[in-house]
Order: C-alpha cells, then sequence, then structure tokens
C-alpha cells in the first residue's frame, strides 16, 4: 500500500517533478539513439547524462525526505517512529552501496585481472 506525505512544500515537488520530466524525455532520446544504431560510446555517455540527472532527482528528495519525514520522526515522541525512520535510511543507502558495487565501472573494466603465478616446474627429481 502507498504511503503518502501531507505538507510537503510544493516548490519543492514541482521542482523535482520538472527534473523526473526532463530525465524522461532524455531518457527516450536514448532509447531512440539505441533504435537508430547510434554509435555506443555516444549513447554510453547519454545514459551517464542521465544517470547523472537521477542522482540529482534522488538528492532532492533525500533533501526533501530529511527535512520533512526524517525531522518529525526524530522530533517526535514515539521511540519506534525514530527508530523506523533512521531504519528506512540505512536500508536505501545499504541497498544503493551493494547496487553500485554490482554495477561500478572500474570494479568491471578499469582495473586488469592480477597475474596468476605459475607453479614452479619440477626439474625431475630431487631438491636443487
Amino acid at each position: 500500500m502507498p504511503r503518502n506525505v501531507t505538507g510537503l512544500d510544493p516548490k519543492a515537488k514541482a521542482q523535482i517533478l520538472a527534473r523526473l520530466r526532463s530525465i524522461e524525455g532524455h531518457w527516450r532520446a536514448v532509447v531512440r539513439m539505441v533504435d537508430e544504431d547510434r554509435y555506443c560510446v555516444d549513447v554510453i555517455k547519454q545514459i551517464r547524462a542521465v544517470q547523472s540527472a537521477v542522482d540529482k532527482a534522488t538528492a532532492l528528495l533525500l533533501e526533501r525526505h530529511l527535512n520533512h519525514c526524517v525531522t518529525g520522526a526524530i522530533r517526535s515522541d514515539n521511540p519506534r517512529q525514530r527508530e523506523r525512520a533512521i531504519a528506512e535510511l540505512l536500508e536505501v543507502f545499504e541497498n544503493r552501496r551493494q547496487y553500485a558495487s554490482i554495477t561500478s565501472l572500474p570494479a568491471r573494466f578499469g582495473s586488469r585481472p592480477q597475474a596468476q603465478s605459475r607453479p614452479a616446474r619440477s626439474n625431475g627429481g630431487g631438491a636443487s
């Protein structure tokens, strides 16, 4: 069941919605690039730009959440409400860290595999 919040700053909501709509349009353009067989590196650059825009939208949402929901929970007399707010944030950031470790480019492409050492060859018998 979706949870809704009330009493939020309408200006912040408008700013977030505008950013998300911009991301939506940008993403459609990326899909069109793939459909048109555009050069892979150009598509990747645009995907990275969309990822950056999504990160900025996420930061705006986090700021809104911290200023409204978390602040209210921390000021609450109900310890369960405080614990829930903290647990939610920890869960979000833990999931992000796991996702980042799976998708990070340096881990997959930026570093070369370590050279494996070869076992010493036997010279046919005794100690050398």
